[in-house]
């Protein structure tokens, strides 16, 4: 009779089956660390977080680009006096710096993040930014975001809103320097490139965290009234066509309506041929309801140039956006220190 072979005994087996598996689990392991690797924004020791507490929001950046900090304001267009406080993050270089204006200083920034919260709608400044200055809108960590620019010879600021809440709207600014432009600082050691600078601002929007989830505020339509050079030809001054606005929900429709009149044709409409008479710049100061009565107050540029053909027009653009509104059954309108008899003569 043949030998029979000792069977493996079953502890033994086992644990030579849970040595294969951790193997083969530390395989699998290193394998996703060398195809996914770690998101550099999560590295302590290379960037600083940013955290305002009473925002609610919060970033990542790095710490290369913090010279120092400070307290900031910052104006916002299209009404550039009206200034946002804030804080500004800033990178110095030891590289004389001097001004279009001819002022000369010690250090250049080359560099510099302005956090600010705007107390105004998302919906409502940007329209205002896009019609002064232009901008698109795309969409981050699920909130839409409209960018901007300014700049000349070299150097501007890049803006970017986000909606924080329904009545507030963050605001980052990025004020650079090109060295591709201002070739003084392309041999400058510890300047940060330009095209460096715009990727730590992406990996700084892609950063940011809310401590709240964004509502989209609800929507209403309403009417704006334009001039038209696409429509049959007439000798009547006060010829108005309608165009629809999307506003957000509000009591106040008529204001709504006529905040939209005043940002003037978009684009798209001025190719439709739709224009306006009022002259740019225009500002409602009041707007009151009484007795179905509407009384607007403008400021001074609403009635600037133009003849009497021009202030027909704007009367009427005026007039027939307000009584659209049921509530309305008549208008009368002025400018800041004159009568409604005085305003808008040519």
């Amino acid at each position: 009779m043949d030998k029979l072979e000792k069977p493996i005994s079953l502890p033994w087996f086992l644990a030579a089956l849970a040595a294969l598996f951790g193997i083969f689990v530390s395989l699998i392991w290193q394998a996703g660390r060398t195809q996914a690797p770690e998101n550099p924004l999560l590295k302590g020791d290379k960037y600083s977080l940013y955290n305002d507490v009473a925002g609610g929001f919060s970033f990542r950046y790095p710490k290369e680009i913090e010279s120092g900090r400070q307290i900031s304001q910052e104006v916002v267009p299209p009404q550039y006096e009206a200034k946002v406080p804030g804080i500004s993050i800033y990178h110095e270089i030891p590289v004389e710096y001097c001004s279009l204006k001819g002022d000369c200083f010690p250090t250049t920034t080359d560099f510099a993040l302005g956090i600010y919260t705007v107390p105004r709608p998302y919906d409502s400044i940007t329209k205002d930014v896009r019609g002064a200055i232009g901008g698109d809108e795309t969409i981050v960590n699920g909130r839409p975001m409209f960018f901007a620019q300014i700049g000349a010879e070299g150097e501007g600021m890049f803006y970017y809103f986000l909606p924080l809440d329904q009545s507030s709207t963050i605001l980052l600014t990025h004020r650079y320097k090109d060295e591709q432009i201002l070739i003084k600082y392309k041999q400058a050691k510890e300047f940060i490139p330009f095209v460096k600078q715009k990727d730590i601002v992406q990996s700084i929007l892609a950063s940011l965290t809310f401590a709240s989830e964004y509502n989209p505020p609800a929507k209403m339509t309403v009417k704006v009234f334009f001039g038209s050079s696409q429509r049959v030809p007439t000798l009547d001054c006060g010829a108005v066509y309608p165009v629809e606005r999307e506003v957000i929900k509000t009591i106040a429709p008529a204001r709504a309506a006529m905040e939209e009149l005043l940002r003037g044709p978009t684009e798209k409409e001025k190719e439709a041929g739709y224009f306006s008479a009022i002259p740019p710049g225009s500002r409602l100061l009041s707007l009151n309801l009484k007795d179905g009565v509407a009384t607007v107050i403008l400021n001074d540029i609403a009635q600037s140039g133009g003849g009497s053909c021009s202030m027909e027009a704007r009367l009427s653009q005026i007039r027939q956006t307000l009584l659209q509104f049921p509530t309305i059954k008549s208008v009368q309108v002025s400018t800041e220190m004159r009568t409604p008899q005085e305003s808008f003569q040519p």
